[in-house]
């Protein structure tokens, strides 16, 4: 009787092992998908919904930095534009919707190139540190820019880098904020006139570091200059306010429209507009 009890338990403890496993399996192979998204992590999926939900040219929440220039509450969440995106291979570029900071192409009046001046550098350290945690971190993905010549005065803009954050130079100018239907050379010269599309506004934090705005009244009243990546026109002693200057930055005006020649890279009054990929 003891051994028939003893066979008899262990047939039935196969079955419910047997049952349990089928059930597993079935469940892990019918959900396979959900079952292989949890690989990504909760920033992923944070990202990734609110990108696909977006569409290009729609706008989403990522990260924190000032903008309100009232330190007591905190950082303020920083909202994006979705330039690009690639469901497939899960990536995004994204431009800052506001000028977010106000700092000069390069501490010094010397003759550099986006490879090598300051701003690159407080970008890539500093500013990225301040405006994203750690599991936001993990998320940037590093950019390679060619950094093409300026195709309107020929003035080279230096070596391809690689960047987290950067400037938009005149190539995503070209490619993001023109007419896409018009023929090339319609373009380029279509940059140089107004667009609204192009406009770009401070935050208040920006503006309290130095920003110059329109002014006036309504949401216009906030919209400013912001720096591009290209070179400027360089090696010309050309009377800038109250100094002369050699080098320039080129820029894109308060109306949008684009200053390929610019501004002297040491300017203090024009905002700082971040770009960067990202991967969800």
């Amino acid at each position: 009787m003891h051994r028939k009890f003893k066979t008899k338990l262990l047939i039935i403890l196969i079955v419910i092992l047997n049952s349990i496993f089928t059930y597993a399996s079935s469940n892990i192979i019918d959900n396979s998908k959900p079952f292989l998204l949890h690989e990504k992590t909760y920033i992923q999926y944070y990202l990734g919904n609110q990108i696909m939900n977006a569409g290009v040219g729609g706008s989403i929440i990522f990260g924190k930095y000032e903008q309100d220039n009232i330190l007591e509450n905190g950082l303020e969440d920083i909202e994006w534009i979705v330039l690009a995106y690639d469901d497939k291979n899960c990536s995004a570029v994204l431009i800052s919707s506001y000028a977010l900071d106000c700092y000069s192409i390069n501490g010094f009046h010397e003759n550099v190139r986006w490879e090598n001046c300051s701003l690159r550098a407080h970008m890539n350290n500093d500013m990225m540190l301040s405006m994203f945690n750690d599991e936001e971190l993990s998320c940037i993905v590093p950019t390679r820019l060619e950094n093409s010549p300026n195709f309107y005065n020929g003035e080279d803009s230096g070596s391809p880098t690689t960047d987290f954050l950067y400037l938009p130079g005149l190539d995503e100018m070209y490619f993001f904020f023109s007419n896409p239907y018009m023929v090339n050379e319609a373009k380029i010269e279509e940059l140089l006139k107004p667009n609204k599309n192009r406009v770009c506004y401070a935050t208040s934090y920006a503006v309290a570091r130095g920003v110059r705005v329109i002014g006036g009244e309504g949401k216009d009243k906030m919209a400013c200059n912001y720096f591009l990546r290209t070179t400027g026109l360089s090696g010309h002693r050309i009377w800038y306010g109250d100094v002369y200057a050699d080098y320039y930055q080129s820029f894109v005006s308060e109306t949008g429209e684009v200053k390929p020649d610019g501004t002297g890279i040491t300017s203090m009054d024009d905002g700082i507009r971040v770009m960067m990929q990202v991967k969800f």
